[in-house]
């Protein structure tokens, strides 16, 4: 009888996500974590969910949220990087810009 060796069991501490909060200019690289709803002060929005070297990393913005669903099929393999361009004023209020590249074959 050829007895595999059992692997123990253990607890994995869980962190809260990071809320990105960049400068103009910053840019930030994960792996693609799916799009997440939240409710907050002025209702229901959503993050772009990003895994990163430093943990579980949220982006929100609607123009980020945009960029994500224009970028095809993505999947928790897809690597991305995210560029923040800073806050530009809109018909009635500022919002935060970004660029999205997403990283294809190799």
């Amino acid at each position: 009888m050829n007895k595999q060796p059992t692997k123990k069991a253990h607890w994995q501490k869980v962190e809260k996500p990071i809320i990105w909060r960049p400068e103009e200019g910053e840019t930030i690289e994960g792996f693609y974590g799916g799009l997440r709803e939240k409710v907050g002060m002025y209702g229901t929005f959503q993050s772009l969910v990003l895994l990163t070297k430093n943990g579980l990393v949220l982006i929100s913005g609607q123009v980020i949220i945009n960029l994500v669903e224009n970028a095809g099929v993505l999947t928790p393999k897809t690597q991305l990087r995210v560029a923040f361009l800073g806050l530009k004023e809109g018909n009635e209020h500022e919002y935060k810009d970004f660029e999205l590249y997403v990283k294809r074959g190799g």
